[in-house]
């Protein structure tokens, strides 16, 4: 079997090519490659590859037999049913969170070996590297929509804890040395460089499959905040602290809710603006430093997968790059969104509270009809056991019982005889009862909240034959069945 694995990096595209696989997964099976579904997380991405792998290298285990963990020993079941589901099937995976978390050689080791482990022979892995210059303006955002307090632009490159994602060296180098350079495709997220100069051609073009001109194409996918929604969010982040997935103690993150609802907003009014203004531009003096920084591991990129290019990334004229990281002037247009993006928040809000208190009136309607049921049957019964002490009923039902066996047909002359005896004198104490005192009378059927099921119990078999057997016997015409006085 072979597996095709695209470990990112972040911020290249990855959101929005995950969103086109999986919208179009059923035309890829056409084509012999199976978007898997097993180890997803988010509906469309395979993070629990990532933090599967963590779990696995925090705790020793370097095969699937080890594992113990029943979550994901339930995993590792899915996903070995796919594979004999699809044995003849190629299978494609995806996930920015490898490269994010992969930060030492064990986990490439320990995720080569859980592949293996799991039955595929032939491993690809797909990788796409950004230009620093557009990168890390990107991953600023991305860090702060995360709710990561460390953010890029405070913190100097050598003590910055996901530096690795930056060095596209290590990555190569690491990945070549567990997978083979050979099985590394190496793609650059340029337009210039894509496939007929498009992201999703590019990527279909690179695992070796051809364009269908059927294949659904996403909106664009995860945007970058503006300097207003930096500036929102990252206020946002410190009143909503994210309790973070421990990769090597949990399975899942804590995510804080009231972050996350104002997060969607701030996306929805403070992405890509077109404002100069408004573009976030990194420190100056750290954005030179990391561009510097890098340059050695760029150009042992370019020698070993790109001979051809003089350089990796074409080079950029910075003389004019103006810094823009923080907000130093309001204008009145940015009052204006700040003043929609609150009157949303309260719209929204207000629709949730009046939603809820529509299902609090549906629930308290509900309640307050069982309570007046309950008391109802309570003081009156239900018309259900009023039908079914019914002398109709009885007799019906007795004899659909006794019919059964041939010592019930020799009883059931007594059964049905002593049935309507007690009939009788149960209606004689009714009446006395109620010429005592009237207001112990039973309302009329209709009136009682079960009322259809009392309609459906005489549509019955039992309820109608023993109409059948009175109307019988009050006519002296039983056609040789018994005959009782009623």
């Amino acid at each position: 079997m072979t597996a095709y694995v695209h470990i990112g990096t972040v911020k290249t595209g990855t959101t929005s090519i995950q969103q086109f696989l999986h919208n179009n997964n059923e035309l890829l099976l056409k084509q012999n490659m199976l978007y898997v579904k097993s180890f997803r997380k988010y509906v469309i991405q395979h993070w629990k590859i990532a933090d599967f792998i963590s779990f696995c290298v925090e705790n020793n285990y370097s095969n699937i037999q080890d594992i113990q963990d029943e979550y994901w020993k339930n995993e590792i079941h899915c996903m070995q049913e796919e594979l004999v589901r699809y044995k003849n099937t190629n299978f494609l995976f995806s996930s920015e969170g490898i490269t994010r978390t992969f930060f030492t050689t064990n986990y490439i080791k320990c995720f080569k070996n859980i592949l293996s482990d799991l039955g595929f022979k032939k491993i690809y892995i797909i990788v796409y590297f950004r230009d620093l210059i557009d990168f890390i303006p990107s991953f600023c955002s991305q860090t702060i929509k995360a709710g990561i307090l460390h953010e890029i632009d405070t913190i100097d490159v050598d003590k910055y804890l996901l530096k690795f994602v930056f060095d596209y060296k290590w990555i190569c180098y690491e990945y070549s040395k567990i997978f083979g350079k050979e099985n590394l495709i190496v793609r650059l997220f340029d337009q210039n460089e894509f496939y007929c100069k498009n992201l999703y051609k590019d990527f279909i073009y690179s695992i070796g499959l051809k364009w269908d001109n059927k294949f659904k194409i996403p909106s664009n996918q995860n945007k970058s905040l503006d300097l207003l929604g930096i500036e929102l969010q990252r206020r946002f982040n410190r009143i909503f602290s994210n309790t973070y997935f421990n990769y090597y103690i949990r399975r899942e993150k804590t995510i804080n809710l009231n972050r996350l609802f104002l997060l969607n907003l701030v996306e929805k009014y403070f992405s890509n603006s077109q404002d100069k203004n408004l573009k976030f531009c990194f420190p100056e003096e750290k954005f030179q430093y990391y561009i510097d920084y890098f340059e050695e591991s760029n150009e042992w990129v370019r020698k070993e997968f790109f001979p051809h290019k003089e350089r990796l990334f074409p080079k950029k004229d910075l003389s004019g790059y103006k810094e823009n990281y923080e907000l130093k002037e309001m204008k009145p247009e940015y009052w204006d969104k700040i003043a929609d993006f609150i009157a949303e928040i309260i719209k929204v809000k207000n629709d949730v509270i009046i939603e809820q208190m529509a299902q609090v009136k549906i629930l308290s309607d509900k309640l307050d009809f069982i309570k007046s049921k309950d008391i109802f049957n309570f003081k009156y019964g239900s018309a259900r056991v009023r039908i079914q002490n019914q002398l109709t009923y009885k007799l019906g039902q007795a004899i659909v019982i006794n019919s059964k066996s041939l010592l019930g047909y020799i009883r059931m002359p007594f059964v049905l005889s002593y049935i309507k005896e007690k009939h009788k004198q149960e209606q004689k104490k009714y009446k006395e009862k109620i010429k005592k005192d009237p207001s112990l009378v039973l309302p009329s059927l209709d009136q009682y909240p079960d009322y259809q099921e009392a309609i459906d119990i005489k549509k019955t078999f039992s309820y109608k034959l023993g109409q059948a057997f009175i109307r019988a016997n009050s006519k002296r015409c039983w056609g040789g069945v018994y005959q009782i006085a009623i």
